[in-house]
């Protein structure tokens, strides 16, 4: 929760990302707050179109999102059994939004794969929304009209990701030599570890994206929660030689 900032400052910037998506500090309300121009929505929740069948967005930003994860944790465990020994971490990140500038570019340059499903580029589509007036949607657009149209670059809704994960972090085998025979060695044993193996668990949409949801949490305070352009999370692997004298 942010109690207050400095004079008369209504709002402090933490940072921004691509298209005019902010995060602020405001007295009042809880730290890390998304703020972004959503869909126009009904009181049913249902996306509001255009005359041409095409999504609107809002003029004002509201609170898309929090970038604090509701927790974040791990377990970790260590087995063995005669010469060989098994460990492993797994950590987690539980909550917790960031906006993600692959999926804001995703939809226009055709990238996602749902620019692509149901043959839509093909038969184009029918938004599941409705008119000003509260009558269905019934207009097919293009999948260009679509995917690529105005609404596309002035909304930041369809790009706020959840950032839940689960991680295999770190996995170990190794065995203990016999060294009985050797006066100068008490203890001898080799590992083989590697380093952020899988991602157990992600949300579905995030997956779909390609994303790990935690290139938007390891930067410093002005870029957490946002993700832009990731490269693929890289896997290592390595071994550990442990000897006592």
């Amino acid at each position: 929760m942010v109690n207050s900032l400095y004079g008369n400052l209504e709002s402090y910037q933490i940072s921004s990302g691509f298209g005019g998506v902010k995060t602020l500090g405001i007295p009042g309300e809880e730290w890390g707050i998304l703020w972004g121009l959503p869909f126009v929505r009904d009181d049913n929740g249902k996306i509001v179109v255009n005359s041409n069948g095409i999504p609107t967005t809002t003029n004002a930003a509201v609170k898309l999102g929090n970038i604090t994860p509701d927790w974040t944790g791990g377990i970790t465990n260590s087995f063995r059994y005669k010469g060989v020994n098994l460990s492993f971490l797994v950590d987690a990140q539980i909550g917790g939004d960031m906006f993600s500038t692959t999926a804001w570019h995703s939809y226009p340059t055709g990238a996602y794969e749902n620019t692509v499903k149901n043959n839509v580029r093909e038969t184009g589509l029918i938004v599941d929304g409705v008119f000003e007036d509260g009558t269905p949607n019934d207009i097919r657009v293009s999948a260009e009209e679509y995917f690529n149209g105005s609404w596309v670059w002035n909304n930041h809704e369809y790009s706020i990701l959840d950032a839940t994960y689960v991680k295999l972090r770190e996995l170990a085998v190794g065995y203990n030599f016999n060294v009985s025979k050797i006066n100068a060695i008490s203890k001898l044993n080799l590992s083989l570890v590697g380093r952020n193996l899988a991602i157990l668990y992600r949300d579905k949409e995030t997956k779909e994206y390609g994303i790990d949801p935690e290139v938007g949490f390891g930067g410093g305070e002005s870029g957490i929660g946002y993700e832009n352009f990731q490269i693929p999370t890289a896997r290592s692997y390595g071994f550990k030689l442990t000897a006592s004298f």
